[in-house]
């Protein structure tokens, strides 16, 4: 992420919405994903522009292959605690997902916890053990703990206290 998207985020969280529009559209105009899609968002929310949802899915469209993982994680994150915007967990869960695909480790815990928790999706362990393995294989200690947790309770896996030990282990070593 560059300085210039960093300074527009900075921005954007002080509610200086105009500004980091004017940032974000400049790195945009330059082919910036990540600024484009910062862009789709504010036209899709109205933040800082007029809400607009054909210009959002436009620049949604140039960006969405591009965007790293981290700036599909951050507006999943936004929708997830409703920051600056209605709180939206389906929207933060494709969100998620995307970044997810993309190998991003905090996204895959979030889908993994998501399915845990059956939050705006049915409750599956299955899945919450493949995100959470795919991110703990990445070193997440959330993951990490999770995965233990579904070892010793028997959840999707068989019960395997000395596995569970071991994760709950790897996921105390990052402390």
């Amino acid at each position: 992420m560059t300085e210039q998207i960093q300074h527009g985020l900075a921005l954007f969280n002080e509610g200086q919405y105009q500004e980091a529009f004017v940032i974000f559209m400049d790195a945009a105009k330059q082919g910036d994903a990540d600024a484009q899609c910062y862009i789709s968002f504010m036209y899709e929310e109205g933040k800082g522009v007029r809400k607009n949802e054909t210009k959002s899915r436009e620049f949604l469209l140039k960006s969405v292959k591009k965007c790293d993982s981290e700036t599909h994680l951050i507006i999943g994150r936004i929708y997830y605690y409703g920051e600056h915007v209605d709180q939206d967990k389906k929207q933060a869960f494709n969100w998620f997902l995307d970044s997810a695909n993309k190998g991003n480790p905090d996204a895959q815990y979030n889908i993994g916890e998501m399915y845990y928790r059956g939050e705006c999706v049915d409750e599956n362990d299955d899945e919450a053990f493949k995100w959470f393995m795919k991110s703990a294989e990445q070193g997440d200690e959330q993951s990490q703990y999770y995965i233990g947790l579904m070892y010793y309770n028997g959840e999707y896996v068989n019960k395997d206290t000395k596995a569970a030990f071991k994760w709950f282990m790897k996921s105390a070593e990052q402390d």
